[in-house]
């Protein structure tokens, strides 16, 4: 365990089934870390459970998301180290330690699951999320997306403007910290049956998180996008150009595909000089309205 005291960050929605057990578990294991439940305007007695369950409790006005609630967590948590731990009691509390010493060793911790965790139809999704997302970090990444994680507020603070206040916070910030040179380790985390709720992640956060993953590659690596497309088309240019050269005869069709190629090489190149530009972000972050009890 580390000496240090960190400050956990649990987003619930409706989870009043969990949240006492959860807020429990942590608080008998850690009970020097700061418990930070984030409710993102339940409507059951997720705050109130939470609360007398012994965790501090931020409470959203109305409802932002997975990623808006995490966010609320990120701006108002007390320590230098931050962890996501979600409230549906299916991560093991005892991983915590394990990840946060990992933090001397790098700038971010991230559980790795057991592979074939979570439906199949999301495995399936999920194969091509990750063919997309290794494409643009340039390596295998173990999991994308695992909401157990340990990393230093102030990185976290660094990508606040980038993050979404959907599911696929967790995908965008690996995404974003690999991207920028920071070091990302894994370890292997084990994975609770869920015995209460169920998943909120629906076939259209496949389709939210893949255009999220197509304008992360277009803020960090835009080249990836305009170089390749820029020489499709010039490798179509190609065979026009040697055929009208035969017939002595350049046709409209062989100049537009070489301007086009021409056009999307330097777009790409501009675009890359803004996301370098972008990627410095918002001096401060605005906090959303919340009640802290």
């Amino acid at each position: 365990m580390s000496a240090n005291p960190v400050s956990i960050l649990v987003p619930a929605f409706n989870e009043e089934a969990a949240i006492d057990s959860v807020v429990r578990q942590l608080k008998a294991l850690r009970p020097h870390d700061e418990i930070l439940v984030i409710d993102d305007a339940s409507q059951d007695r997720t705050a109130e459970l939470a609360k007398a369950a012994g965790a501090e409790v931020v409470r959203h006005s109305y409802n932002l998301g997975y990623g808006g609630a995490l966010k609320t967590g990120i701006r108002h948590a007390r320590h230098d180290t931050v962890v996501f731990f979600d409230a549906d009691d299916q991560f093991h509390p005892e991983d915590i330690g394990r990840l946060v010493e990992a933090l001397k060793d790098c700038d971010m911790a991230v559980g790795e699951r057991p592979k074939g965790s979570g439906a199949l139809s999301r495995r399936s999704g999920k194969w091509f999320l990750y063919r997309v997302a290794n494409y643009l970090v340039g390596h295998e990444i173990p999991d994308l997306n695992c909401g157990l994680r340990a990393l230093p507020r102030d990185l976290a603070m660094q990508f606040l403007h980038l993050l979404p206040n959907g599911f696929s916070l967790t995908t965008t910030i690996t995404l974003a910290v690999m991207r920028s040179g920071y070091q990302v380790h894994y370890l292997p985390v084990g994975l609770k049956s869920r015995t209460t709720g169920k998943s909120r992640v629906s076939f259209r956060d496949f389709f939210r998180t893949m255009l999220l993953i197509v304008r992360m590659i277009a803020l960090f690596a835009p080249l990836k996008i305009f170089i390749p497309s820029s020489l499709a088309l010039a490798a179509v240019a190609i065979p026009f150009s040697v055929y009208d050269i035969w017939h002595r005869n350049i046709g409209d069709t062989t100049v537009l595909l070489w301007l086009a190629a021409m056009v999307v090489f330097f777009f790409g190149l501009l675009a890359d000089t803004v996301a370098l530009v972008s990627r410095q972000g918002p001096g401060k972050n605005p906090l959303p309205p919340v009640e802290r009890g």
